[in-house]
């Protein structure tokens, strides 16, 4: 304990037991800082819609030989039958005759007498052919009388055709002789020209 003197009074006691910093208090603590606010989600963006695929036309067939027709069949009559199916598998031996269409997808050995005949890529037939429809794209040995014939590119005829309408596309393959008729296609007129795939005149086999 010290004293302190002073002019105008008694000297006054001084005590240095505490220091000067005890007699402050401690600062208080700064205050957290607020969290930032989450970000709002944001919607996706719609898919564009995919563009329409562009439609493929396919292309006309080339047609020749006498007067053309459509390369698409003619519709089957109202009130017809549907078609008979020799399967891929099947042989037929002996004629084949009806009023309504054959799909001949196997093979067939004799004459075939029917409205509409169709034979199939896979498909043999030996024997004349006498319809109204005729179309081949497999192969065909004997003669084809009808008022519309078509030979698509995979067709393989050998003999005489009597036509009204013929079609013969391209890469078909065609060994006989082209004959126009007039209104019935049992009845032969004069020959037409032959052109449209592999086409060959009749030839007389050599001596």
């Amino acid at each position: 304990m010290f004293k302190q003197t002073h002019r105008d009074g008694p000297p006054q006691p001084v005590d240095f037991g505490k220091p000067a910093d005890a007699a402050q208090p401690a600062p208080a603590p700064a205050p957290a800082p607020a969290p930032a606010p989450a970000p709002e989600p944001q919607a996706a963006a719609p898919a564009p819609a995919p563009a329409p695929a562009p439609s493929i036309m396919p292309a006309a067939s080339p047609v020749s030989g006498g007067t053309a027709f459509s390369a698409t069949a003619p519709a089957r009559p109202a009130g017809s039958s549907a078609a008979s199916v020799i399967a891929p598998d099947l042989l037929i031996k002996g004629g084949i005759e009806g009023r309504g269409e054959i799909q001949l997808q196997g093979k067939a050995w004799g004459d075939v007498k029917v409205e509409r005949l169709m034979v199939g890529e896979a498909a043999t037939l030996e024997g004349s052919v006498e319809a109204v429809v005729v179309e081949v794209r497999g192969r065909v040995t004997g003669s084809i009388s009808a008022r519309q014939v078509k030979l698509h590119p995979s067709a393989k005829v050998e003999g005489d055709i009597t036509y009204e309408q013929l079609s013969i596309d391209n890469g078909a393959f065609f060994e006989g002789r082209c004959i126009k008729s007039k209104g019935d296609a049992s009845a032969p007129g004069g020959d037409g020209p032959v052109t449209g795939g592999k086409a060959r005149a009749d030839a007389a086999p050599a001596a």
